[in-house]
């Protein structure tokens, strides 16, 4: 077997085992990816985040990933009202809504909590409760289906503006007697 040439002087050795992909970060503890994923939901998003969510949710062609997004972004909106009502403190709001077993972590738990504390009236408790069940049909749902899916349709159109907003939201939209509204719009106005 042949004998490799000696090095120049001056070049370093290279190592005995190279790093494969040196773009790659170093592998992390399952603890600290959670908190990283955590800390992208955690704060209050600014007006140009809502804008951009909105705008997202409009121009995604996936009815489940723009049902997804609506619903994700009305769900964060709920917590947010709910710690702006309770003054809670960042450790309280993590045992609240961000620990494992919080009271408060899922979407239906801060439908209950927001109305135990008349945050919000059975209306649109029952508003919430509609869209959550829409949110997990597309989230779950073994087969295809998208806002024309007669179920998912039918849920759009048992869901209403509430009294308070109909004055400063487009009303010929959410006329829930004519079912002339698209249902993924009347859903996305909603939230």
């Amino acid at each position: 077997m042949a004998r490799r040439p000696p090095k120049p002087a001056g070049v370093p050795s290279s190592p005995r085992h190279k790093q494969r992909n040196p773009t790659r970060p170093a592998a992390t503890s399952l603890e600290i990816i959670g908190k990283q994923l955590n800390d992208l939901t955690a704060g209050v998003p600014t007006l140009t985040d809502l804008s951009a969510i909105q705008e997202r949710a409009r121009a995604e062609n996936n009815d489940r990933g723009a049902a997804i997004v609506i619903a994700t972004n009305l769900e964060k909106a709920l917590e947010y009202a709910i710690e702006r009502k309770l003054q809670l403190s960042e450790e309280q709001r993590d045992e609240l809504f961000r620990m494992i077993e919080a009271p408060a972590r899922s979407f239906h738990r801060k439908t209950i909590l927001a109305s135990a504390i008349r945050i919000i009236g059975p209306e649109t408790r029952r508003n919430l409760d509609i869209v959550r069940r829409i949110r997990n049909a597309f989230a779950h749902a073994r087969r295809p289906i998208t806002f024309q899916t007669p179920a998912i349709t039918a849920a759009c159109y048992a869901i209403v503006m509430p009294s308070l907003f109909q004055q400063i939201s487009a009303p010929h939209l959410l006329d829930t007697e004519s079912h002339e509204t698209d249902p993924r719009n009347k859903y996305r106005i909603v939230c």
